[in-house]
């Protein structure tokens, strides 16, 4: 998996990707943002739909090291 870091209703979030196993890309999967309180995750939410990852502008693809 590829984390981008981005923030969602001022917490910290991630689009994450994996790999396709047809292809040597990384594809978008989906978007995880993290509830912080008093400087410790308390939840993390798993969105699965990629569409969001554009909203927070972040790419179908990751970009390549």
């Amino acid at each position: 998996m590829t984390p981008l870091a981005t923030r969602a209703n001022y917490q910290p979030a991630f689009g994450y990707y994996l790999a396709d196993p047809s292809v040597p890309l990384w594809r978008a999967n989906g978007l995880l943002v993290l509830t912080v309180r008093q400087d410790q995750i308390s939840a993390l939410t798993r969105f699965g739909d990629r569409a969001l990852l554009a909203r927070f502008g972040l790419p179908r693809t990751p970009p390549r090291a």
